[in-house]
């Protein structure tokens, strides 16, 4: 399967994933949701300082921590007008898969550079 048949695949067009690359950055994450396509950015700076910050607070739960990195990423589903995430669309996703939040913040990692194969022992 190459990469647009992968994309016809995932529910999003070509021409909307190019769309998003051009606004959002080549680094963009695809999450099968349970009513369509999601797509996320990579973490900016703050975003990622926010979410590991947030990580250590005794105050924040685990799971709204993911989702809460989730929702700052979120660019696909958007009102076509606005460019404005739905938020209520990845809300009812995590609602009906519960265990997305985890999946997705992992490969919201991977884009912040979470990667072992990046550091050395010497």
């Amino acid at each position: 399967m190459n990469e647009h048949e992968e994309i016809e695949a995932g529910g999003i067009d070509a021409e909307t994933v190019a769309r998003l690359k051009s606004e959002h950055g080549n680094e963009l994450v695809l999450a099968l949701g349970p009513h369509g396509p999601l797509v996320f950015k990579k973490p900016s700076a703050p975003v990622w300082a926010r979410f590991q910050n947030d990580s250590n607070d005794d105050k924040s739960t685990p799971n709204g921590v993911l989702k809460q990195l989730a929702m700052s990423c979120l660019v696909y589903p958007c009102d076509e007008d606005t460019r404005r995430p739905d938020q209520a669309a990845l809300a009812t996703a995590f609602t009906d898969k519960p265990g997305l939040p985890a999946v997705i913040a992992a490969a919201l990692s991977e884009l912040a550079g979470v990667d072992k194969n990046l550091v050395k022992k010497l």
